[in-house]
């Protein structure tokens, strides 16, 4: 998703819970994570607190969380401040996860308007913590105040999301090796607030098999001798052609201690590969654990001299490839220098003279695909622009060699002024050009507003034409064609398990729809139906985009009716629209015209790609 992009945030932990629920009796030492609540009975304005409260857990390190609510009943608030939650408020710290010197690490990225809170709290410097030889067992690990908004029944529960996939009912735990705890405690959601009748305890969620965690003493691990923020690896081989670097899990924490994370909580650590003359291939091989997070709490930056990767700590936890890199002896990802021949002369003419460069993953020395939706790596090729290109910089676009030779665009490669590198991100390794591609179409002289904004979208192959030559910008755009779009500009992933009824599996259409399903952005006309082929209205475009904005993160806040209260139409705006419409006239993506926003009408080719122009410029750098 990019979605989400999804949402990995991150750990957790093991729990003891005393109580009798239905049938179903735990001892004080049985290990459980809970939610609970300083009263079940309130009224409109009381606050009612939620702990998040673990026990027993032994090896705890971290957890992350999926609680669900009715935001029209409950506001989530800060119990100190009163002030509302936010799509990053971090919780208020409980009694346990605390100690500054094991690399304390919160995260939140919630959806409130929707009465989603997702956010963890883990120690990232696990060897130190676990060196100390005594774990954090049982205590709170987050607080949050919900503030009564109406007096009816209501709940306040652990819920599982598409975004924690390996999830248990919105769950992960982990303890002090890294290692996320899959069986052995119980998941026990609060009783309902405000209940009507008295069989409203929850049954708890036991998940099955006892926990093997090791209690034998730890050794300290010695620190690296690299610098803060820096993996100095050494060079193991070297044919002139290929060079081959090394570097010990050691020289990684030590590159890690004292580093403060960025505003995401994620840690970034540069790792140089000393340029050799004469040199077409750089191999860097990893620990095995280094690229195995289970969660994103750094990212390392592997530095050649033909593009530099930013390696998410996680990239490599899938459920193809976890088991084998674990246990592989070696495991190495290289940046090879590389070359158009052979490709068609239309593909060589957009590559010409510009860098080409292959990626690649080997365990144990075998090429392993490498493919993950939900933790991309991003790439910066290094790109001197011509003076042609200097007043074109939006077609320098970046295209994806696939193995019969086909050139595919990455919709989200661009040039940056700033690094002075084009740069993409990318779900899977390959073959990967820096182009110049200027596509046009002969119909878009009678809406000149948006022929600049049509071709660039086009020549990064996010938008299409009716045809070669033709773009038709006066025509009507439909449901499948809008989202289609919507998820190409925010360059959002997910694995699509599942559809409407009626987007057919071979639909041009189906893995769009499915993503923005799947994340959330849309849930159909009902009866689990999308509707493809129906022309989509001003106002459901809007409210779609904004929906997907807030998703994934890319605002934190939505408009009020005020934001549109001088446009004239305003009337004319549907209720469930209103909130979308003036989302996005706060934002600057719609201004409509004549002071007017013409809700109803239907939406062309034209005006959809003059707005998919500003949410693609705006919020993917």
């Amino acid at each position: 998703m990019k979605a989400k992009k999804g949402l990995y945030i991150l750990l957790t932990a093991l729990l003891a819970f005393s109580c009798m629920f239905s049938n179903f009796a735990f001892a004080d030492t049985a290990p459980s994570i809970k939610i609970e609540l300083d009263k079940t009975s309130a009224a409109v304005g009381d606050i009612i607190k939620a702990s998040i409260v673990v026990n027993n857990v032994k090896g705890f390190a971290g957890y992350q969380v999926n609680i669900k609510y009715d935001p029209t009943v409950l506001e989530a608030i800060n119990l100190d401040t009163g002030a509302a939650f936010t799509n990053t408020t971090v919780p208020q710290s409980g009694t346990i996860l605390n100690n500054s010197e094991y690399g304390v690490l919160p995260i939140a990225s919630h959806n409130v308007s929707q009465g989603i809170l997702n956010f963890s709290k883990a120690y990232t410097n696990l060897n130190s913590y676990k060196a100390s030889g005594s774990a954090e067992t049982t205590g709170t690990v987050a607080v949050i105040g919900f503030k009564v908004r109406r007096a009816e029944e209501t709940k306040i529960e652990f819920a599982q999301t598409s975004t924690m996939p390996t999830a248990v009912s919105g769950v992960l735990l982990f303890d002090w090796d890294g290692n996320k705890l899959t069986s052995g405690y119980s998941i026990i959601n609060p009783p309902a607030i405000n209940a009507t009748s008295n069989t409203n305890i929850p049954t708890p969620i036991v998940v099955t098999t006892p926990l093997e965690i090791t209690t034998s003493t730890p050794t300290p691990t010695s620190s690296g001798s690299g610098k803060k923020g820096e993996i100095e690896p050494k060079v193991v081989n070297n044919d002139n052609t290929r060079v081959i670097y090394k570097f010990e899990q050691k020289d990684l924490e030590t590159a890690l201690q004292d580093l403060t994370p960025d505003s995401k909580g994620v840690k970034k650590v540069d790792l140089t590969l000393a340029g050799v003359k004469g040199a077409t291939a750089y191999t860097q091989e990893f620990p095995n654990q280094a690229l195995l997070s289970n969660v994103l709490s750094y990212k390392i930056n592997m530095i050649t001299a033909y593009a530099t990767l930013e390696l998410p700590a996680n990239m490599l936890n899938t459920d193809a490839l976890a088991s084998k890199v674990r246990s592989a002896s070696k495991v190495a990802i290289s940046v090879e220098r590389d070359y158009s021949s052979g490709l068609s002369s239309d593909i060589q003419g957009k590559i010409d003279n510009r860098p080409m460069i292959k990626l690649s993953l080997n365990v144990n020395d075998v090429p392993t695909d490498w493919v993950n939706l939900e933790s991309p790596v991003k790439v910066y090729i290094p790109y001197a622009l011509t003076q042609e290109e200097k007043s074109s910089i939006e077609h320098i676009v970046v295209l994806r060699i696939d193995n019969n030779g086909n050139a595919i665009p990455v919709t989200n490669g661009r040039y940056d002024e700033k690094t002075k590198s084009v740069t993409f991100t990318t779900s899977q390794f390959g073959r990967f050009a820096v182009a110049y591609v200027h596509r046009t179409f002969n119909d878009l002289e009678s809406h000149a507003w948006a022929k600049h904004q049509i071709e660039v979208l086009a020549s990064k192959g996010v938008i299409n034409g009716t045809s070669e030559t033709t773009f038709a910008p006066q025509a009507y755009i439909t449901r499948a064609d809008f989202m289609v779009l919507l998820v190409k500009a925010l360059d959002l992933n997910a694995v699509v398990d599942s559809n409407f009824d009626d987007v057919p599996a071979d639909a041009y259409y189906y893995n769009q729809i499915g993503i923005a399903k799947k994340l959330g952005i849309t849930t159909g006309v009902g009866d689990n139906k999308y509707n493809p082929k129906a022309q989509i209205t001003r106002q459901d475009m809007m409210v779609l985009i904004t929906r997907a904005l807030m998703v994934t993160g890319k605002i934190n806040s939505e408009g009020t009716a005020d934001v549109i209260a001088n446009y004239t139409d305003k009337g004319d705006i549907a209720p469930y629209a209103v909130t979308g419409v003036a989302t996005l006239v706060k934002e600057g993506i719609v201004l409509g015209s004549n002071n007017m926003i013409n809700p109803r009408g239907n939406a062309s080719r034209a005006e959809l790609a003059a707005i998919v122009y500003k949410i693609y410029n705006n919020y993917n750098n």
